[in-house]
């Protein structure tokens, strides 16, 4: 008798887990629900997009109960009102948002930027290593100190000195500003100034975005871009500057001695080369 007693309450257990198993999945593949049971209404929704989708729905199932058969046209048009309904909604909406902006900064406007925007993961970093990453990141310096001025006095060098300080340059020299004299006689024959206008014109013409019609002046002023004749004729003007003979016989006019022309503030310039004149030349010049 209490083995069947037994038996007959295992079943009922058994018969109860089950129960309890097919209810668990049943809810579980229902959809689920908000938790106030009412779904969200969109912000642009009024009475009126109300209405109208009451009419809308209304109309759609008459024409599916009829076979979708002489009703399209009142479906369709329901539909379309209703979209241009909710068109006009939102621009209304969006218009007072902007406005709003001028009165109310923190408003609805500041509210849509920042409900998309997220502050990150919490990497859960203590104190200790904030400290070394800003210590990385940030390394503490010395000050600079500014060291002061000094003149030293500079023993005077004769004309010999300064011509074979300037002969003792470096002989590599930029093919701009050294080759002008080249470039000088070059364009002054017609055939190579047509040549080199050409190719300047075409270059500007694609930066300025301009019509193949435009001269070449007028592309020029367009760009305030300088010929190349009046450019090879400046870097002329300058690689004669940098002729030591001009220095030469500038300072025999002026009857001074040479260095007086370049004196740099906080510059050592005692027991230097003879290579040292050239490089003071041309730091002048510069």
């Amino acid at each position: 008798m209490l083995e069947r007693i037994e038996r007959i309450n295992v079943a009922e257990t058994s018969v109860e887990c089950c129960i309890q198993i097919v209810k668990g999945a049943y809810a579980e593949s229902q959809p689920r629900r908000s938790r106030n049971g009412t779904r969200k209404v969109p912000y642009w929704w009024n009475d009126e997009i109300g209405r109208k989708r009451d009419e809308c729905i209304s109309a759609r199932r008459d024409l599916v109960r009829g076979g979708r058969r002489g009703q399209t046209n009142e479906e369709r048009n329901e539909a379309k009102e209703q979209y241009k309904l909710i068109i006009v909604s939102k621009k209304k909406l969006w218009q007072d948002v902007c406005r709003e902006l001028d009165t109310d900064v923190f408003g609805e406007g500041f509210k849509i930027v920042t409900k998309y925007m997220h502050t990150g993961q919490n990497l859960g970093l203590t104190k200790e290593m904030k400290q070394e990453i800003v210590a990385v990141l940030f390394p503490q310096r010395h000050e600079t100190w500014i060291r002061e001025d000094t003149v030293k006095e500079i023993e005077e060098f004769t004309k010999e000195e300064l011509e074979k300080a300037g002969e003792s340059m470096k002989s590599g020299k930029s093919i701009v500003l050294y080759g002008a004299p080249v470039w000088k006689r070059a364009l002054q024959r017609k055939r190579y100034r047509n040549m080199v206008d050409g190719v300047q014109r075409k270059s500007l013409l694609r930066v300025a975005s301009a019509y193949c019609t435009v001269s070449a002046a007028a592309v020029q002023v367009v760009t305030a871009t300088p010929p190349l004749s009046l450019l090879a004729e400046e870097r002329k003007h300058l690689n004669d500057a940098t002729s030591v003979d001009i220095w030469v016989n500038e300072c025999e006019r002026n009857d001074c001695n040479p260095i007086s022309f370049y004196k740099p503030q906080g510059q050592k310039l005692d027991n230097f080369e003879d290579n040292d004149f050239g490089l003071i030349i041309m730091n002048s010049v510069r």
